[in-house]
């Protein structure tokens, strides 16, 4: 579940995800690109660290 867009306006493919400039100390925000990741569900937890 999306938490918020960095874009400056919501996106018409989601307008229930507000965009990170709606909040009073973002305001004005607009980042250009995107991230995202992903992992199937049976991905194996991380090896231990040496």
């Amino acid at each position: 579940m999306p938490l918020g867009i960095t874009s400056a306006a919501r996106h018409p493919s989601r307008p229930h995800v507000p965009p990170l400039a709606e909040h009073p100390l973002l305001k004005g925000y607009d980042l250009v690109g995107w991230f995202a990741m992903a992992a199937p569900k049976t991905l194996p937890p991380a090896w231990p660290s040496s």
